[in-house]
């Protein structure tokens, strides 16, 4: 397998890093004084998917021809663990790879 190959396999991961990624969304709190301040509550946590999916009238933001259907679909096509497992997967055998090309012993080994 090339590195190029590896490579691709881990770009090809992003449905782990759209759909099952979770994120702090900041909120926002003003104070007794006035100021504005950002909070990272636990019940911000979203997925870079359910963030504008709780945006009201989110499907004006959509590319033509993508309903939210289809992408919850995707979504609910792999479990949150099992997605996070490919990436680590796909990771390992790229970095695996690149020690290997850059260690003149173990390229004799493999």
């Amino acid at each position: 397998m090339s590195r190029s190959s590896a490579a691709t396999r881990v770009a090809r991961q992003r449905s782990f890093l759209n759909f099952h990624r979770p994120c702090l969304f900041a909120s926002e709190v003003t104070d007794t004084k006035g100021r504005t301040r950002k909070r990272y509550r636990y019940k911000d946590v979203m997925t870079p998917f359910e963030k504008p999916r709780s945006l009201p009238e989110v499907e004006q933001y959509l590319k033509p021809g993508v309903t939210i259907a289809s992408l919850e679909h995707h979504a609910g096509a792999i479990s949150d663990l099992d997605a996070a497992v490919a990436l680590k997967r796909a990771r390992a055998r790229l970095f695996e790879l690149i020690a290997r090309e850059s260690d003149p012993q173990r390229r004799q080994t493999a």
